[in-house]
Parts: structure tokens; sequence; C-alpha cells
């Protein structure tokens, strides 16, 4: 597919693969910006922390091109090393690399550290499972983070009472990742490792209500200060290609 960039501008749509059905969340079609920047992403991954502009643009260069590429060094990880190291979940976080089942995006990107260790019975755990697994040897090896799913989150939290610091936990019931991104969107912001933590549990009324179709001013103003709030989520959507149909640069609009 890339192959097929040359005479292509920034913000022209590639044609959507024919076999993808429209329900697919990835099936928009795929701007050349996007694809030039998932592929700059690879060069950095490539080449790790010894990576220059000039290496990553040469490495572009060679893979549309078919050419050759090497690296000098090894890639080996170390105890000290994490998800945060070189920026490896920021670099991937908009990827819709797919597997077949959801486990395998914790395995896949956990064995390259080697403080992770394959829980013995990973045949029969199912992803919540594997995901809690993984948040505990985060933990114990030094190397916490935050979910941004807790239980106190989606829990009933007037019927069910929390342990110590488990409000805090990821919640028992995990969305399933259809792709590499979706997983690591799962995961926050790295902590410090602390010898006897204190958390503060706050609680905030949110109310939750439907805007119809007559309500278009407000729904644009809401999405506007959802955007000016949190633009790098936004960007990371529209990199992931989860903002419609029509890509990050629709040349068809709506009336409403």
């Amino acid at each position: 597919m890339l192959s097929n960039l040359k005479g292509l501008h920034v913000g022209d749509d590639i044609p959507k693969h024919p076999e993808l059905p429209d329900t697919e969340p990835y099936g928009a079609p795929t701007s050349a910006l996007t694809l030039m920047d998932s592929l700059f992403m690879l060069g950095r991954s490539f080449f790790l922390d010894s990576r220059t502009d000039a290496q990553v643009h040469d490495f572009m260069k060679k893979f549309m091109l078919n050419g050759r590429v090497k690296r000098k060094q090894k890639l080996v990880r170390s105890a000290k090393d994490n998800l945060y190291t070189n920026d490896f979940l920021q670099m991937h976080i908009a990827s819709t690399r797919s597997a077949c089942r959801p486990q395998d995006y914790i395995l896949a990107t956990m064995l390259q550290y080697p403080w992770y260790k394959v829980p013995p019975s990973i045949l029969q755990m199912e992803f919540t499972e594997l995901f809690h697994d993984f948040n505990e040897q985060c933990t114990k090896s030094e190397h916490p983070l935050t979910c941004r799913l807790t239980r106190s989150m989606v829990s009933d939290t007037s019927n069910e009472t929390f342990q110590a610091d488990e409000e805090w936990q990821p919640s028992r019931t995990q969305p399933e990742p259809r792709g590499l991104g979706e997983f690591f969107k799962l995961i926050g912001k790295r902590t410090k490792a602390m010898d006897n933590p204190k958390s503060y549990y706050i609680t905030a009324k949110v109310d939750v209500f439907t805007i119809g179709p007559n309500d278009i001013d407000m729904t644009f103003t809401v999405v506007e200060s959802a955007i000016k709030f949190s633009w790098q989520v936004w960007l990371e959507a529209s990199l992931g290609g989860e903002l419609g149909r029509y890509g990050d640069q629709p040349e068809q609009t709506s009336d409403f």
C-alpha cells in the first residue's frame, strides 16, 4: 500500500480496502498523512534511543522503495525499562495493528521486558484476568502505573465496600481491545513506587444526558471544549482512524 504513495499529497485519501465492512471501526479511508506518521513511528521504534531524524527519514525512504536498512545495536531491554521508556507506549497508542486474541496484545508487548513473566495458567486466562496480572507484575517490579478504568469508576459504590486502595485497582471487567492502540489506551500514566503509599479517594457527581438532533450548536460546543481540554487524545484518535468513516480530512460534508 505504501508503494502507491507516489504522487499523493497530504490530505489525499487512499480508497478503503474492498473487503472491509462499513461497520469496521478502522475501515475508514486512510490519508497519506496518517500513513506517513505511522511509518515515521515505525522508524523511531526500529532505531530506539540511538535514532536521528536522518536515520528515520532514510528508513522511511528505503521502506517505501523496498530497500534494506540496518541498525548497529541489538535490542536488549533492561530491568529498568518499561512501557514508557523511549516513549514506547506513546509511539504506538494510535496503532491499528490487530491480533487474533486480545490477550496477545499483552504478551506481544510485555515479553520484551525481563521482569515480566508469563503466568502458568495463561491458556485458561481471559483478557481481564491477564490484564490484572500484568498490572500486579508492573507494581511488584517497581514499574507501577495507573489504569483508565478502575473498580470505583464502574462499580456501584453505594452497594460495594472497597479494601484499602482497592478502588484504584483495574476494573474487574476490562473491555477487550481490538487493536494494539486500544490496549495501550487502557493504560494511564506511570506512577512513582512508594514504600508506604497513601491515596485519597475523591468523587464528584457527573450528569449524563442525551443531545438531540436539534441541539447541534450545543454538540459543537461540547466537542470544541473536549478538543481543547484533551487535544492530544483527539489527535491520537485521528491518527488511529477513529474519527469517522470519511477519514481525518473528509471531502464530503453533512447538511444539518
